[in-house]
């Protein structure tokens, strides 16, 4: 008797990925719509497509290789016909198109066969050509609405990677694509920061020789500018309404995320924010409230004070902002280099090396801080989960997906404490593994290996 491997796993794709709005409506959900779509299209791209991540992601959970080899011929036949439907306006602006082309960027992070360079962008080209050929017609229903939040996404997360102006601009953007006032200030402030690090990077590369007034006048307005939004990231998380907020289960000291040893530098191009002094190993074990003693660790250990969210949405969103700002953060420190390379004094709000890093030591804490909710190893009533870490995330995959980009946010930080850093390559074999997301487990060799982790990577 033959086993239909497409249907199991097409029907185990949707119950694992597909998330529907949380209680608070913070997003449109993940692929919420995508049920329907595929049963009722005839898109040949787009059922392929869905085919291949659910193929990959079968495959990944049984290691039976013939399923591989499925995954990949449906891949491939989605772009051959993909292919064909970019040539039609029409069809290459239809919701199936966009969707499928999401769906295939989500095979290259399941598979974990894209490079590490492009494991969060693939078919970013194709995407960002679909947005724009859609024109405002895409935002007339739920359904264009939620394809685009999840496309945006992606696409600030490649501009902030890149350090250029945003793919899309902010005017591009009616008020309601955005389910949510966070989900809204999310895409806003990534946009803002995306064109503050576009602009940095253009005016540094002017060469010295042609810095003139109208160069010096315009660093000065990017000062301030830089300014101006990081206010607005930190008055978005002080003006959040008390049900949007997450709360701490631990008092008790946290370790250090940043070394304190030495000071930041205010070269970019040392790429030494902070530095490290020696790496601190006290966690705390879910399985028996035990510490660590670094070399015999227990499962489920974690860094000591742990964060709980009203939805795992709401946490990602959370995350998203403070990934962002990380970004903002190394812009100031570009724009503090040519301030001083040109004997230029910042404006008096502008932050000092002292208030950066304590900044970005805050962020790094709050991302770590809300990894074990994230994973599911705790509930939103701060409840833990007892035994060990052989289960996958308890809530749906696709909030691992945003999860990857912030724990490689948090080790590309220079001067990151190399005991929270050996802890989070271990959360990303753990995703890798046990989540069966195979691009985390590139992501762990990146960081558990000193010469692979100094290499510029495009998705830094």
């Amino acid at each position: 008797m033959s086993i239909d491997w497409t249907d199991q796993s097409i029907a185990l794709f949707f119950a694992e990925y597909v998330a529907s709005p949380d209680l608070l409506r913070s997003t449109w959900g993940f692929y919420e719509y995508l049920p329907a779509m595929y049963s009722a299209s005839s898109s040949i791209h787009l059922k392929k497509a869905v085919e291949a991540v659910a193929l990959v992601h079968m495959a990944n959970t049984s290691s039976i290789d013939r399923l591989t080899y499925l995954a990949r011929r449906a891949y491939g036949k989605s772009l051959t016909d993909m292919a064909t439907a970019m040539r039609s306006k029409p069809r290459a602006t239809a919701d199936e198109t966009l969707a499928a082309l999401s769906l295939l960027a989500t095979y290259e992070i399941v598979s974990g066969e894209q490079p590490l360079g492009e494991m969060f962008y693939a078919h970013f080209g194709g995407q960002a050509a679909v947005l724009r050929m859609r024109g405002s017609s895409q935002f007339a229903s739920p359904v264009g609405r939620s394809i685009f939040a999840i496309t945006n996404r992606v696409l600030l997360w490649k501009d902030l990677a890149e350090r250029r102006r945003p793919t899309l601009a902010l005017a591009d953007w009616p008020i309601d694509v955005y389910s949510s006032w966070l989900g809204d200030i999310s895409a806003r402030l990534s946009a803002r920061v995306a064109d503050m690090c576009g602009h940095a990077r253009e005016l540094g590369e002017v060469p010295l020789a042609e810095r003139d007034k109208a160069w010096a006048e315009s660093l000065r307005m990017a000062s301030g500018i830089a300014i101006d939004v990081d206010r607005d990231v930190q008055r978005s998380f002080d003006d959040a309404p008390e049900n949007w907020r997450w709360r701490s289960l631990s008092t008790r000291s946290s370790i250090p995320p940043l070394s304190t040893s030495s000071r930041p530098s205010s070269d970019p191009g040392s790429s030494n924010l902070v530095s490290w002094s020696g790496p601190s190993r006290r966690v705390v074990s879910l399985g028996d409230g035990a510490e660590s003693d670094g070399d015999h660790e227990q499962p489920l250990s974690y860094p000591v004070r742990i964060d709980v969210y009203p939805t795992l949405a709401v946490a990602t969103l959370w995350n998203s902002i403070r990934c962002t700002r990380l970004h903002l953060l190394q812009t100031f420190v570009e724009i503090s280099f040519l301030l001083k390379q040109c004997l230029i004094s910042p404006p008096p709000a502008f932050p000092s090396p002292a208030a950066l890093r304590a900044i970005v030591s805050s962020t790094v804490t709050d991302i770590s801080a809300s990894v074990p909710f994230l994973l599911g190893d705790i509930d939103a009533l701060g409840t833990l989960r007892s035994g060990k870490a052989t289960a996958g995330a308890r809530g749906k995959l696709s909030d691992s997906i945003a999860l990857l980009w912030a724990l490689h946010k948090v080790c590309r930080v220079p001067g990151l404490e190399l005991g929270l850093k050996a802890w989070i390559v271990r959360v990303l074999e753990r995703i890798g593994t046990v989540g069966e997301m195979r691009q985390a487990l590139n992501l762990s060799r990146l960081h558990s290996t000193p010469a692979l982790a100094l290499r510029p990577v495009a998705c830094a």
